[in-house]
């Protein structure tokens, strides 16, 4: 019986060590898998696909949906072609107060003569809820030419109602 008791207390001993020097970072593994990510990218990914065309100025304008309530946009991305039979101006990216101008580049021309101009690159840029992203793509032309294209943002969106 004093066996059974003495062998009792060591283990009492033993789960009371192995408490005080384990708890704690078992505690903080704990806590640590509680905590939301909310502005992790593949949490809410954002994909909008536009298409840009008009034949009675020189110019068209892409205006992509208005950012939902509580929520963030983040976009990362650009990329667009567009097909005209002058050449471009200028290219300018609008929203959030700020403008940007992505760089397109031609890469030929089609079987009835008109330019081809592609664009492709990283961006980022913030709109908040109710903001509207747009694009808007001018020629040089002082006639008025078709302007014929299409425009895809990617990135992400922030929940702020967590």
């Amino acid at each position: 019986m004093k066996n059974r008791l003495l062998t009792f207390a060591g283990a009492l001993a033993l789960l009371a060590v192995m408490g005080k020097f384990y708890a704690q970072p078992l505690m903080a593994q704990v806590r640590a898998a509680l905590v939301k990510n909310i502005d992790e990218p593949g949490r809410n990914p954002y994909t909008a696909f536009l298409p840009c065309y008009s034949s009675s100025t020189n110019s068209c304008t892409a205006f992509f949906p208005a950012v939902p309530a509580n929520m963030e946009l983040v976009v990362q991305h650009i990329s667009m072609s567009v097909d005209t039979p002058t050449p471009l101006s200028n290219v300018d990216f609008y929203g959030n107060g700020a403008q940007a101008s992505p760089l397109l580049t031609l890469q030929g021309n089609d079987s009835a003569g008109n330019s081809i101009y592609i664009g492709n690159q990283p961006l980022l840029a913030y709109f908040s809820a109710g903001q509207t992203p747009s694009l808007a793509v001018f020629t040089k032309s002082a006639n008025f030419e078709f302007v014929s294209g299409s425009v895809t943002l990617t990135g992400y969106l922030v929940n702020l109602a967590q």
